[in-house]
């Protein structure tokens, strides 16, 4: 499980812990599962206390967006994935991203326009040893 020294949570995006594993879980609105996202939303989740190289695999466990031209879009920022930094995600063609942190904080960043909404996402993310 990441441990991380406090979450900073702005908006519908929520962290949600899984305490028998060794993982946790964001997803996209509060509601997940029950109703599509709403429109026009903002909204950031940053995971605080990282030391800087800190490995962390992302994984998209349910990732649908709306929006086939990313007006819908999850950013996450302070971490790296093949030298793309924000890593932007608008589909769930690539389900899984080892990241490396690039500073202290990593930032979820959900963004949705006001026209088509759609389920949402969960992804769980954990740190991770390479070769273990």
């Amino acid at each position: 499980m990441v441990t991380v020294a406090r979450v900073i949570h702005t908006g519908e995006i929520a962290i949600v812990s899984e305490p028998a594993e060794q993982f946790d879980q964001i997803v996209s609105h509060a509601r997940y599962l029950q109703a599509v996202y709403s429109g026009n939303i903002n909204s950031t989740l940053t995971l605080t206390g990282f030391k800087i190289s800190t490995k962390l695999r992302i994984q998209l466990e349910d990732f649908n967006l709306a929006g086939s031209n990313c007006s819908d879009l999850l950013r996450v920022s302070g971490a790296v994935y093949r030298n793309q930094f924000p890593i932007t995600i608008c589909n769930g063609s690539m389900n899984v991203y080892n990241i490396l942190t690039i500073r202290e904080n990593v930032s979820f960043n959900f963004v949705t326009n006001g026209e088509d909404n759609s389920d949402g996402f969960l992804i769980r993310y954990e740190q991770y040893n390479p070769g273990c």
